[in-house]
């Protein structure tokens, strides 16, 4: 509850030692703000970590996606996953580098929970269905589940001959192995 005196430690030590924060004190910091309900505090830590090149984790992203769609946030909450996997149109803010604002280890759950929450809200076709495309076409590896599926229906999925082989079912049809050809 003392937001201010954990800004200052972090500020102090970093300066006294001649060092940058690393990127789980900088997650704290988010973690902190967001329990502070100071949701623009801890979106302004993420712009810090990215302008000083510490790439933010899947936990970093996991707080603030989070804290977005509690506070029907649903245009950041997007832009935030966008800037995770690298997908244009991320938060305009994080633009300046957003190689940096790339987590190379973004949970594949929590892409399916904000899909989710999305749909959920009323933002399927304003926020959720031209995001779930984009992830389809930019980042196939990125795996979509059943349930998140069946939630957004057919949109953005790709046809059958778009699909990767790996994603195909095989004879027996239980979606397991590479099609026999």
């Amino acid at each position: 509850r003392r937001l201010d005196g954990a800004f200052s430690i972090v500020r102090d030590i970093t300066t006294k030692y001649n060092f940058k924060a690393n990127v789980h004190a900088y997650t704290n910091l988010v973690q902190a703000c967001v329990s502070n309900k100071q949701l623009p505090r801890a979106l302004g830590v993420l712009e810090t970590m990215v302008k000083e090149g510490v790439q933010p984790e899947s936990r970093t992203y996991a707080i603030l996606i989070r804290a977005n769609i509690s506070h029907r946030h649903y245009d950041q909450a997007a832009g935030l996953l966008r800037a995770a996997l690298g997908l244009r149109g991320a938060s305009p803010r994080f633009l300046a580098d957003h190689s940096v604002a790339v987590c190379p280890n973004f949970d594949c759950a929590l892409v399916n929970e904000t899909l989710t929450a999305l749909a959920d809200s009323g933002c399927m076709q304003t926020i959720a269905t031209p995001l779930l495309a984009d992830i389809r076409q930019h980042k196939p590896q990125v795996r979509i589940d059943s349930n998140t599926q069946r939630r957004m229906g057919s949109a953005g999925q790709p046809r059958q001959s778009e699909s990767h082989p790996w994603t195909q079912r095989n004879s027996n049809g239980n979606g397991k192995g590479r099609v026999s050809r």
